[in-house]
């Protein structure tokens, strides 16, 4: 019952399919993750919080829901006292891409840090773009390719994020409503380990013992928690 699961439930039912939804946790969302504002003061994000880049298909629901994006232009900082508005670095800083554009030969990004923006003076910068690189793309910076971030940086377009005003629960909430008038059943707190198929039928077990019979099966869990099912 994350985005892909409640958006294929979302579709299938729309087409008169009966749907059964089997969540292992014990709410919808997955990697959204809303925070009320009765529990935290205001709409706050705990989970997946930017939309990216084109993002047709998400921006249609959450017109669709009624949600408003927005361009952050200021961030605060809340730590052990009262917030404080920060200079947010950024890996597009003009000095960083500056440095990128002027890139003719590959080396690695940590090279290319040590080249242009020598620890000491650049600290900061170089953290962020460590943690970019760690963080978004999932590499070594000792081994990535700077050629490959200064196309990444550049293209404006595919890294470009904006926030939803009233957060990612909006579009929880028309997935999952619209599911629920369309018939839809969640069961919550199914922790599916074996999935059976044969040529009649498809059958889930879940952690609880139970096991669930259908005609077909859509599997939308993340990859790593996908190398966890038997099949």
């Amino acid at each position: 019952a994350g985005a892909a699961g409640l958006a294929a439930a979302r579709e299938l039912s729309k087409a008169g399919k009966k749907v059964v939804i089997l969540e292992a946790r014990d709410r919808v969302g997955g990697r959204i993750y809303p925070l009320s504002k009765e529990e935290w003061g205001y709409e706050a994000q705990a989970g997946a919080e930017f939309v990216h880049g084109e993002a047709p298909l998400s921006k249609a629901m959450l017109k669709e829901a009624g949600a408003t994006l927005t361009n952050p232009t200021e961030w605060w900082s809340v730590r052990d006292g009262p917030p404080s508005k920060i200079d947010r670095l950024s890996p597009h800083d003009p000095k960083l891409e500056e440095a990128l554009k002027k890139l003719i030969e590959d080396t690695t990004v940590s090279e290319f840090l040590n080249t242009n923006f020598p620890a000491g003076r650049h600290d900061a910068l170089r953290d962020f773009v460590q943690r970019w690189v760690e963080g978004y793309d999932a590499a070594d910076i000792h081994r990535a390719s700077a050629l490959t971030l200064r196309d990444e940086m550049l293209d404006q377009g595919s890294w470009w994020q904006l926030c939803i005003k009233e957060g990612y629960g909006t579009l929880l909430k028309l997935l999952q409503d619209e599911c629920i008038r369309n018939g839809v059943e969640i069961l919550l707190n199914k922790e599916v380990t074996t999935i059976t198929i044969s040529q009649v039928e498809v059958s889930a077990q879940c952690s609880d013992g139970l096991i669930y019979q259908a005609m077909r099966i859509a599997v939308t869990v993340p990859l790593p928690v996908l190398q966890t099912l038997r099949f």
